[in-house]
């Protein structure tokens, strides 16, 4: 009895072997037929003549490589590539990968998987690497067409890598500013508003599940919202100016009543909190400033080690004031003594420079008129170098170009004297 029980337990297991076996073989065969039926077609980078695939009867997968540069070059720093889309509905589906291999499989991965048409729209727009092999897999069984699309220069890598870099400075000062409190706290409340509205209508379905479903869902509802609308905003602005004015007014007011009601943050911890992720978002956008990684990665950690390193001055400021007095300790510049001439020349640029002074501040509010032509003995010799006459009169300048003695000292120009020093 025992043997013919074991006789029995192994035929079951040669034949369940011989049924994965089966399965494996039919699942081979099924992969090698699925990867027969995938066209593959290579894009050129400074092609942008367009590729026309033909409808097909079944939802067969066309992969599109683009091999890009072989090295990395700061020309293309902020070159964009992108592959366009030209269909005429959305139903069709997006893989992308650094290899062809990597597309199937995550094609056959998603294959009757519903979290793959999730999202309720599909992007028209594909962003490619201008320097590594870049694979992007099309799903459909509709006409279409694909183009690829060059920006030498992409204005949007500038708008991050600067926006980024004025962030990550600015953080600490906008951590504790009251107008980036109450605009970040309106904005956040805009677009969170429509999640809100979910939230609320989850509260009303009795069972637990359809209420989780909506919510897990919420973002994303939210998100075909708020794509549907700014791929449309001119017709919505159009023909729904009220509603999107009323919108804005009311999801407007309760986020600033909301802010205004629990007030800007004072504990020092919240406010590091704060400065530290306006520091990670600036970071984020700096590296996706550039499309050489290895360069955002420098300018990322230029950047930290400024903020880390820095007291009164920057950096760069302390290296250069460093070099600059190394540089003249180890070779001090040469005292070059003035000539006659030169003398002369300066001595007359600073005496007219200082008569200048004088004559602004006697002609200011700050200068007592009355009491200084009050101590003087010739106030309408004063009174017409304030008006812009010279200082020395007729008789002085001919003493001193005929080289005679000086004159002796008079009081008014002693007086003259204490005015000057009085002025000082």
């Amino acid at each position: 009895m025992s043997k013919s029980a074991s006789l029995f337990g192994l035929l079951i297991v040669a034949a369940f072997l011989d049924e994965i076996q089966g399965t494996s073989s039919c699942d081979e065969l099924c992969e090698a037929k699925q990867r027969k039926s995938v066209k593959s077609y290579e894009l050129i980078l400074n092609n942008a003549a367009p590729i026309e695939v033909p409808h097909k009867y079944t939802n067969g997968l066309d992969i599109f490589c683009l091999k890009g540069l072989r090295h990395p070059d700061l020309k293309a720093l902020w070159t964009s590539v992108t592959l366009r889309i030209f269909i005429a509905n959305d139903k069709y589906s997006i893989y992308k990968g650094p290899n062809e291999t990597c597309v199937f499989s995550d094609y056959k991965e998603t294959l009757g998987n519903w979290l793959q048409h999730l999202m309720p729209w599909k992007s028209e727009y594909v962003s490619l690497s201008p320097f590594n092999q870049t694979c992007i897999g099309i799903s459909t069984q509709h006409k279409y067409s694909v183009r690829l699309q060059k920006k030498v220069l992409d204005p949007w890598f500038l708008v991050f890598l600067i926006g980024g870099i004025i962030l990550f400075m600015t953080a600490k000062k906008l951590s504790s500013n009251i107008l980036f409190f109450y605009g970040t706290g309106i904005s956040f409340g805009l677009l969170a508003s429509l999640l809100i509205l979910v939230f609320i209508i989850s509260r009303f379905i009795p069972q637990k599940t359809g209420a989780y479903t909506i919510l897990l869902a919420g973002w994303s509802i939210a998100i075909y919202l708020l794509h549907h609308i700014l791929e449309n905003v001119q017709t919505v602005l159009e023909n729904y100016y009220v509603y999107v004015a009323s919108y804005f007014c009311v999801a407007g007011l309760v986020s600033w009543a909301v802010c205004y009601y629990k007030g800007p943050p004072s504990n020092p911890r919240a406010l590091n909190l704060i400065q530290w992720l306006i520091q990670a978002i600036g970071l984020v956008l700096i590296y996706s400033g550039t499309q050489i990684p290895e360069v955002s990665v420098t300018i990322i950690i230029i950047v930290v080690l400024n903020n880390l390193l820095s007291g009164r001055f920057s950096v760069s400021e302390n290296m250069i004031s460093r070099i600059k007095s190394f540089w003249r300790r180890k070779f001090p510049p040469k005292v070059k003594l003035l000539t006659a001439d030169e003398y002369e020349r300066q001595a007359q640029v600073e005496t007219q420079k200082a008569l200048d002074e004088l004559r602004q501040y006697c002609r200011s509010p700050e200068c007592n008129a009355w009491k200084t032509i009050s101590r003087m003995h010739s106030p309408s010799r004063f009174a017409n170098f304030v008006e812009g006459e010279s200082h020395l009169s007729d008789e002085e300048v001919y003493d001193y170009d005929r080289g005679a003695l000086p004159l002796p000292f008079r009081e008014d120009d002693e007086d003259e004297i204490d005015f000057r020093l009085s002025t000082h």
